[in-house]
């Protein structure tokens, strides 16, 4: 953006201008959300808005007025002319999007000369549209009026002498072709136009619509070589959370499970580097990022949770970090090197008892041979006719960590979560599985001591000589233990009704509450014990996992979370169980 100081508004409707977010020095003061973009991209774009629209330039947090368009509560969004993307060159023989008016053409006559400001503008704007009504600003390196819109050169100049017969004085040009251009069309008339590679051209409204979905705050539309058009959603950082937190979380699930899942989610944007830096955003609003689902998203329990953790945020070592958060762990997480390459401090395995009892802490699915071949080409893979499965390798936590595939041209070795890219993420839910069916249902964990060699955890477990230490029981059907009081836990299983009296605060304390029933120890290592290697022949033409869990299983489990709010836990503890050595900051 060259010139825009001391603009004025048109009518003078708008004269104040848009508050700043207030924010400290660390924070991200807004977040860019990619809408569309890339291959994905649409045209022309409808916005709607009951506010209408402000046209101006939007600067991190800051918005300046420029153009007041509150008059139109719908704007069309079209490129002004169609550009080969590679050789960023006019096309105008696409006719189909020209026709059927997709695009508008990329020819118009300019009226007058270039002006500094609106200001400047505005007596040639004002002496122009009682001859031609259909005149429209134009916002780039300074401000312009023009006049039509037409496919080709040749059309535009065969107008040039009859505009200039009726407007004498003002000289009549054709303007230049733009591939950042685009117009506004409201009720089939061009009412605006600008260059989106203006610095900060955005159009800012109280809520917008895209595509029956409803978002807060600014639309930025670019048109960039790699992604016309480009629409990206500009919102505060707890404006971004709103509509994060119910699709990534149940909104109404418990209110510390909503903390914990927003500090997460705060973290990530935060540390989510420049990946789109070529799309001009931060963020997709797609679960390659975190699923946002702007305005429309927002729950009253996962608002009030954002608003909680605002100026926080989760460090190790002094600096934030990148969290990582999965729907199930199916009761025992991992280690990032484990299932990924990096090795992260905070990612550590956990015996992790709370997920169980959820949707997913047990599965199964049946692959059939032609379909692994199919995805293992897909891969990259072409292994001939499968004849066997191999486990080559596990982690302590018994998620596979390496698998052969055998075929009749070659053989195929998959390490950690390229195993479940390949076979599908949706298909096989976990690295937690294995092909034999005495793995398939959880039971309970096996209760031993001294247990040094995998991950465990220490639980205070109640007696007849110890009464009122924490205890809750898990069935092999789950986990049912729930507060009735402030010191005891209702307790069912097998259709029996019981309270236990506890200790709230001890409990709250524990590193882990569930234990076996009729446990004398309250120590227990890993739920799954896994044989190291396995092999599975496909001569039959199938093979079945069984698994537990749901996600990478690194970080935060989701359902652990809401079980771990449901007995009384903090955000702050649920956060420090599953990532270890962690604190919270003012951020």
């Amino acid at each position: 953006m060259k010139r825009f100081l001391g603009l004025m508004l048109i009518g003078l409707i708008l004269t104040m201008s848009i508050p700043a977010f207030a924010t400290g020095s660390n924070v991200k003061p807004v977040v860019d959300v990619g809408l569309v973009y890339g291959s994905n991209h649409q045209f022309p774009l409808g916005l709607n808005s009951d506010s209408g629209f402000v046209f101006g330039v939007s600067e991190k947090e800051n918005f300046q007025a420029l153009l007041d368009l509150s008059a139109y509560k719908k704007v069309i969004v079209y490129k002004d002319g169609y550009y080969d993307a590679a050789l960023k060159t006019l096309v105008t023989a696409m006719e189909a999007y020209y026709l059927n008016g997709q695009v508008k053409g990329a020819y118009h006559l300019q009226l007058g000369e270039i002006a500094a400001s609106y200001d400047a503008v505005m007596p040639l704007y004002l002496s122009v549209i009682g001859a031609y009504p259909e005149a429209y600003l134009v916002y780039d390196d300074g401000w312009r009026v023009f006049y039509g819109s037409w496919v080709s050169e040749g059309e535009a100049l065969a107008k040039v002498s009859e505009v200039q017969s009726k407007l004498v004085g003002i000289k009549v040009q054709t303007a230049p072709v733009n591939a950042t251009r685009v117009l506004l069309g409201s009720n089939d008339k061009i009412i605006f136009s600008y260059d989106t590679s203006e610095t900060g051209t955005a159009l800012k409204t109280s809520i917008f619509e895209y595509n029956a979905i409803k978002y807060r705050g600014t639309a930025i539309i670019k048109r960039l070589p790699n992604s016309d058009f480009t629409l990206i959603n500009r919102v505060t950082m707890n404006e971004y959370l709103y509509g994060v937190l119910p699709k990534e979380m149940n909104g109404e699930w418990p209110i510390e499970a909503l903390k914990a899942q927003a500090v997460a989610s705060k973290n990530y944007v935060l540390t989510v580097g420049s990946k789109h830096q070529a799309y001009g955003f931060d963020v997709t609003a797609t679960t390659s990022d975190q699923v946002y689902g702007g305005y429309s998203a927002e729950k009253p329990g996962s608002n009030r949770a954002v608003d909680a953790i605002n100026g926080f945020a989760l460090s190790s070592g002094g600096k934030v970090i990148p969290l990582y958060f999965h729907s199930h762990s199916g009761g025992i997480t991992d280690n990032s090197e484990n299932v990924w390459s990096a090795t992260l401090p905070y990612i550590k395995s956990v015996v992790d008892p709370y997920s169980y009892g959820y949707p997913n802490t047990d599965w199964n699915v049946t692959m059939m041979r032609s379909e692994i071949e199919a995805r293992l080409i897909v891969g990259g893979y072409n292994i001939g006719t499968l004849k066997s499965l191999h486990i080559v390798e596990r982690a302590e936590s018994g998620r596979v960590t390496k698998m052969t595939f055998e075929g009749t041209l070659s053989s195929a070795t998959l390490a950690k979560d390229k195993i479940r890219s390949v076979l599908g993420s949706t298909v096989i839910k976990s690295l937690l599985f294995s092909f034999d069916a005495s793995t398939a249902v959880t039971s309970p964990p096996t209760v031993q001591n001294n247990q040094s060699a995998a991950p465990s955890a220490t639980v205070p477990v109640a007696s007849a000589a110890n009464e009122g230490l924490p205890v809750a029981l898990r069935g092999s059907a789950g986990v049912y233990g729930t507060f009735v009081g402030g010191s005891q836990i209702q307790i069912t299983e097998a259709g029996t009704v019981k309270t236990v009296n506890v200790d709230r605060d001890a409990l709250r304390r524990a590193t882990d509450i569930y234990v076996e029933a009729g446990a004398s120890t309250g120590t227990y290592t890993k739920p799954y014990l896994y044989n190291p290697t396995e092999s599975f022949d496909m001569s039959a033409g199938s093979v079945v996992f069984y698994g537990h869990g749901y996600g990478h299983g690194l970080g935060m489990s989701q359902y652990g979370a809401k079980k771990m709010a449901e007995l009384g836990f903090t955000y702050e503890e649920i956060l420090s169980f599953y990532y270890k050595d962690t604190q919270l900051i003012e951020y």
